[in-house]
């Protein structure tokens, strides 16, 4: 049997995918599409690119189609796919443009009010810093905190 260089056809593929999807990525209005393309187009190259792997072919549920496990596996992510598809496809409202999709729609801090969490959490961890040093200080043993004798050998 001719062996096949797998690996290479899936890195092939895989970056065709990753083409396709930057591609979209400024395409796509809607949320949870671009991902949707990615899962659909993962399942079917691993379904397609199994069939030249050197894998045992599985029966479960003495359904003998001559299926590798990817594959089923691939089917069945394929199917578990079409209901989210539809779901996503009936939520989701496309992103205004002008907005980015990952954080249309939900709530996010002014810019001043941002800013002044900021100055806040670092005068906050200033404080702590200085306690943390002043309790490690304290725990320290006394020969320790003592300066080291400068001893010279006399001659």
């Amino acid at each position: 049997m001719l062996v096949q260089p797998a690996a290479g056809y899936e890195l092939i593929a895989n970056l065709v995918l990753l083409a396709v999807l930057l591609y979209l990525a400024r395409r796509v209005t809607r949320p949870g599409i671009l991902m949707l393309v990615y899962l659909f187009s993962y399942s079917i190259s691993q379904f397609l690119l199994f069939f030249v792997r050197a894998n045992t072919i599985e029966t479960p549920f003495g359904l003998n189609w001559g299926l590798k496990q990817a594959q089923w596996t691939s089917l069945v992510v394929f199917i578990v796919l079409l209901p989210i598809t539809y779901w996503v496809l009936r939520t989701s409202k496309p992103v205004p443009a002008g907005e980015v999709a990952a954080t249309y729609d939900i709530p996010q801090p002014s810019r001043e009010e941002h800013e002044q969490k900021s100055v806040a959490n670092d005068q906050g961890t200033t404080e702590q810093d200085k306690e943390t040093l002043h309790l490690e200080q304290s725990r320290r043993p006394q020969k320790m905190l003592k300066k080291p004798r400068n001893r010279r050998k006399k001659r």
